[in-house]
């Protein structure tokens, strides 16, 4: 019996041992961070820079895309996070072949808000949230296939939509290139 109750105290000893170092790891980070890049849909060709990307729970908090579209943003950890980008443009994109060279530029371009996923931040730091930003035409097309009400002209609609690209498994955790190669989609995804 002695050795039956000092095997379930060891055992509820390493449990309470395991909960609180669990607990203070994750305390101990403050803030993570989320990063990727913003691109036209339909154009993995063509990085949005100068685009402004904001969190919806903390107003305060944005980054600025780079020339080539990356951005990274630091958000507090262990919260709920909506990213979104800010409507931008009209301007001249520029456009990139695959290695890197110049493609030409993709003209009088206006891009609208979208917002990815809610993330829940776990002590790790969320790498390739791109942005799938979509021009006036798509954006106006889409709303209108879907029927949506709408602000007058290219407005944020009324209600809550999700539009979504059903992507291979063999786009997890990689970089932007190996994202492009590996792309179209998923035929037959429902």
């Amino acid at each position: 019996m002695l050795k039956r109750t000092v095997g379930v105290l060891a055992a509820f000893g390493l449990a309470l041992m395991m909960l609180f170092g669990a607990q203070s790891a994750s305390a101990a980070t403050k803030t993570v961070t989320i990063s990727g890049k913003a691109f036209v849909f339909n154009y993995m060709d063509t990085p949005i820079p100068g685009a402004t990307i904001k969190v919806r729970e903390f107003p305060k908090l944005s980054a600025v895309t780079d020339d080539q579209g990356d951005y990274e943003l630091t958000v507090p950890n262990d919260a709920n996070v909506t990213p979104y980008i800010e409507p931008g443009g009209p301007m001249d994109l520029p456009r990139y072949n695959k290695d890197g060279s110049d493609k030409g530029t993709l003209t009088n371009t206006h891009w609208n808000t979208i917002d990815l996923q809610t993330f829940h931040t776990r002590g790790q730091n969320i790498e390739n949230a791109n942005f799938q930003t979509p021009r006036d035409a798509e954006y106006i097309g889409l709303k209108a296939l879907l029927a949506i009400p709408s602000e007058p002209g290219i407005g944020r609609p009324d209600q809550c939509v999700i539009v979504t690209t059903s992507s291979a498994r063999n786009v997890r955790g990689v970089d932007y290139l190996t994202y492009w190669n590996n792309t179209p989609r998923c035929a037959g995804a429902t």
